[in-house]
């Protein structure tokens, strides 16, 4: 058994197996050891077929009720799109609601909004505040605050955070904040709190 996950393509290291957890160990090599290593991959075929490298929790919820996308401009000219995800009104009430900006994973060329929908639901269904996923470009930090009450949030509750890569763009999108004087904390609690 062993000869056979050292024939995928990224096993888990032979000296790590005795220490993880046997159901991590099988998740692992059926949907993320079958697939080459992330820094192995050409990045013009990343770019080519996506698809090809997505993660098995790479989901889409764009046609889910509330959430939207929306088309953003940088200062340089590029287009590129966020996914909102607004608490259901019913249980959070009218809002306006915090917000809280997410940068996803993935060595700063993997991934896209289906990377991280999974945990802006939970973060929108369990905490009451409007999740803004970015489409892995410069953070639409100035379009927030400017254009927060056009998607019903506040422009005084805004939150920046990621995983992995995304972890990395925040620490540097939260020093570009600071230094334009845009202050970034979730200071109010939903109007259900």
């Amino acid at each position: 058994m062993a000869a056979t996950i050292l024939d995928l393509p990224n096993p888990v290291h032979p000296s790590f197996i005795d220490r993880l957890d046997g159901d991590f160990l099988e998740y692992y090599n059926k949907n993320i050891a079958i697939k080459p290593a992330t820094h192995t991959v050409d990045l013009a075929e990343v770019r080519q077929n996506p698809k090809k490298f997505a993660w098995p929790w790479c989901k889409d919820y764009s046609d889910l009720p509330f959430v939207n996308d929306i088309k953003i401009t940088s200062g340089d000219g590029f287009q590129f799109t966020i996914r909102t995800y607004h608490p259901d009104s019913g249980r959070f009430g009218p809002g306006p609601f915090p917000i809280h900006i997410n940068l996803h994973g993935g060595g700063f060329c993997f991934g896209d909004l289906t990377s991280e929908a999974e945990w802006c639901l939970l973060v929108r269904n369990e905490v009451g505040i409007i999740v803004v996923d970015v489409d892995y470009r410069l953070t639409p930090v100035r379009q927030a605050y400017a254009h927060a009450p056009d998607i019903n949030g506040l422009s005084d509750s805004i939150s920046i955070g990621g995983v992995s890569a995304g972890g990395f763009y925040s620490c540097i999108v939260q020093q570009l904040a600071r230094d334009a004087n845009l202050p970034l904390k979730l200071v109010r609690a939903p109007a259900w709190a």
